[in-house]
């Protein structure tokens, strides 16, 4: 019993690992390995995920953005991150099961958010890096580009792989499942940026108003 219990946290790395790579080199593999998993495996994965992704995400906000800028607290972003991606997640879901009943898919939809909770895994594993690539202000025009074609591989790796996932999953041809999770993720993105671009404009209203506030306390005084 000892042994077995030692040896169960190395099994499930291991096993984890072979999942991982599995989802980024080898999707079709992995999701025939994975057709009779239900919804709730699906999201225990990518909540597991989604929690290492968002701890290095709040560490490098914190050590590379925060440290030049101070914009938000780590607990903010640590709550505000994975709750915008996991409703950004949901709603990317939705649509995509609309695309994919109109494309021929009539597998339920939780084949549909079993594809795209399992094919958000190269998100998840390598998104972290754009923030790497987004604080190296001296050399901002050569990362600049960088950024750009790092976020169109991302992009363009989950849409191969939630594709496949709709193809073994919903038995659809691959051009419809393409076409379903492109219009999906796009919709998606576009929604998330203008998200992004109000919050950070209602943070920056935020930040002017406590400083009007201040100044105002300091002149009364």
């Amino acid at each position: 019993m000892e042994d077995a219990a030692t040896k169960m946290p190395g099994m499930v790395v291991q096993h984890c690992n072979r999942k991982i790579i599995g989802f980024l080199f080898h999707p079709a593999q992995a999701f025939r390995e994975e057709t009779d998993d239900r919804f709730w495996q699906a999201g225990v994965w990518y909540l597991g995920l989604l929690a290492l992704n968002t701890l290095i995400t709040v560490i490098l906000f914190q050590v590379l953005v925060n440290r030049i800028i101070h914009l938000l607290s780590p607990v903010t972003v640590g709550i505000f991150y994975p709750v915008a991606l996991t409703v950004a997640v949901g709603f990317t879901g939705l649509v995509l099961h609309a695309a994919v009943y109109l494309a021929g898919g009539r597998q339920g939809i939780a084949k549909t958010f079993i594809s795209l909770l399992y094919g958000m895994t190269p998100f998840l594993v390598t998104g972290w890096v754009l923030i790497l690539l987004s604080t190296f202000g001296p050399f901002a025009r050569v990362v600049g580009s960088f950024f750009g074609l790092f976020l169109l591989v991302i992009f363009w790796w989950t849409v191969y792989v939630v594709g496949i996932g709709l193809q073994q999953l919903q038995s659809l041809p691959a051009i419809r499942s393409y076409v379903a999770v492109t219009i999906a993720l796009g919709l998606s993105l576009v929604i998330m940026a203008i998200a992004a671009v109000l919050g950070l404009v209602i943070v920056w209203i935020s930040g002017i108003s406590g400083i009007s506030g201040i100044s105002g306390i300091q002149t009364v005084r």
